[in-house]
């Protein structure tokens, strides 16, 4: 006797997908921490531009910004503008410098927020990771649970084929097949129960961590965005302090000039 056809309707592949469980990732955010940038030479007060009295003036009454007589080095005086511009220069990168130095600690500051951020973050992977493996679990049993429904699928349609056996073989067949029917269905309804009470926790697991994860991401970009601009401005106002250098503090100049600047002329 042949099997009846809602029977065979188990027959068809079973494939379960986890569809909104569908594993994210969940990747850790960054892992290389930010890191803390040389300060830029010219930082300290034994390189900053300086004005400093000369200790002796030369005859011709002619010093330099460096602080030596003027009697050491060759090369034209600059000029009365010229030196203005040099006393301009120097109180513009001085101010520069002292503006760069304040933005390190805020850097630090924050980079520290965010290396506690990603610890925390850290340590909410154990409970998503143990989720994990339930889901990857119950997908090792859903495979086998598809191949016991292709196995017993086949076994009906060799059953429903079957034209030499006995009318009691066939009904003997028939009763294993339909008993075999009501375990399968009831291991079915037993997994999509079990698919119900993952789905919930672990999707909702998945979705706040993947979430804080990208927000520490977003935290570490902007962070290593600023950093670079702080180094780069470190650089360039290291070079512009070098040109001061020898531009300004290595050239001679009239203390008439000097005296005559500070008055305002």
């Amino acid at each position: 006797m042949k099997l009846k056809q809602n029977v065979l309707a188990l027959a068809a592949p079973w494939v379960f997908l986890l569809g909104s469980l569908a594993w994210a990732g969940a990747a850790e955010a960054q892992t290389a921490t930010p890191a803390q940038p040389a300060k830029p030479a010219g930082t300290n007060s034994a390189t900053k531009p300086a004005t400093k009295p000369a200790t002796k003036p030369a005859a011709d009454g002619a010093k330099m910004l460096s602080g030596g007589t003027g009697t050491a080095r060759g090369g034209a005086l600059l000029s009365r503008d010229q030196l203005r511009e040099c006393f301009s220069q120097e109180a513009s990168i001085r101010t520069r410098l002292v503006e760069h130095e304040g933005g390190r600690a805020p850097l630090d500051q924050e980079k520290q927020s965010i290396t506690t951020e990603q610890a925390a973050l850290r340590a909410e992977r154990a409970p998503l990771d143990e989720a994990k493996k339930l889901t990857e679990g119950f997908s090792e049993r859903l495979k086998t649970f598809s191949a016991k429904v292709q196995d017993w699928s086949a076994r009906v349609e060799a059953h429903n084929a079957n034209k030499a056996a006995s009318a009691s073989a066939q009904e003997r067949s028939q009763i294993a097949l339909n008993k075999e029917r009501e375990d399968i269905n009831k291991e079915r309804t037993e997994l999509e129960a079990e698919r119900t009470r993952i789905g919930g926790s672990t999707e909702e697991l998945v979705r706040s961590y993947n979430a804080k994860a990208q927000a520490v991401d977003a935290r570490v970009t902007a962070w290593n965005e600023r950093n670079n601009g702080w180094n780069d401005n470190g650089q360039l106002l290291d070079a512009e302090r070098k040109n001061w250098v020898s531009g300004c503090a290595d050239r001679r100049y009239r203390e008439d000039d000097e005296t005559a600047i500070r008055q305002g002329k």
